[in-house]
């Protein structure tokens, strides 16, 4: 949302623990959004990303100058729970960021979130698309030449298996990337997610 002077500002708000509360506004860094650029381009879905468990976010927009003559910094900022004061940023874009989506698919052992790896794609104004794993700092991919040049990537999606990521374009088109995880495939199921979102509904509603 803009902020004071058009000044890019994050607002994450926690809904109220009991039926009738108010919703606290919550506090996260907005450090990675402090010293931008001149906002002369647009950004189209600057929409954030929660990952499939629920337990960390990530917004697509990060950019800093350390003056008016430096080169900017553009980066996809990651927040996990309980550490909202404390983001990474997933760095290496030469353009914005303008969109982040999270896998719908979980790695590692079932109905362990603690041990739990998801994958996130991110798309920059020039067309380019990286993928992440959320525990590492370094993409474990980057496609480019994916669009016509002056053309921008408008959206992205993932299937349910994390196997295929679709891109549409300001020129019209869309386009699907094929992934092959090899042995990081899948081994959180459908149901499996499903449970474990149940269970984590009841520990916040009804904590012991």
């Amino acid at each position: 949302a803009p902020g004071v002077n058009n000044q890019p500002r994050a607002l994450l708000w926690e809904c109220p623990e009991e039926e009738g509360g108010d919703w606290r506004l919550v506090q996260i860094c907005q450090e990675p959004w402090s010293s931008p650029s001149p906002l002369g381009t647009a950004a189209y879905f600057r929409r954030p990303s929660w990952d499939p468990l629920g337990q960390a976010l990530c917004f697509p927009y990060g950019e800093r100058v350390q003056c008016d003559t430096s080169t900017p910094r553009h980066y996809g900022t990651l927040f996990t729970r309980g550490a909202w004061g404390h983001p990474r940023l997933y760095r290496g874009h030469m353009q914005r960021v303008c969109i982040v989506r999270f896998s719908p698919a979980v790695y590692g052992p079932p109905q362990r979130a603690e041990e739990a790896r998801v994958v996130m794609a991110m798309a920059s104004l020039d067309g380019v698309v990286s993928l992440w794993q959320s525990s590492f700092p370094a993409p474990i991919a980057v496609f480019v030449d994916l669009v016509d040049d002056n053309c921008i990537i408008t959206d992205l999606t993932w299937s349910h298996s994390g196997s295929s990521l679709a891109f549409s374009s300001t020129d019209g088109s869309v386009g699907l990337i094929q992934v092959s995880w090899g042995p990081l495939e899948p081994s959180w199921s459908r149901d499996e997610l499903e449970l474990w979102r149940h269970l984590r509904r009841i520990e916040v509603v009804q904590p012991t």
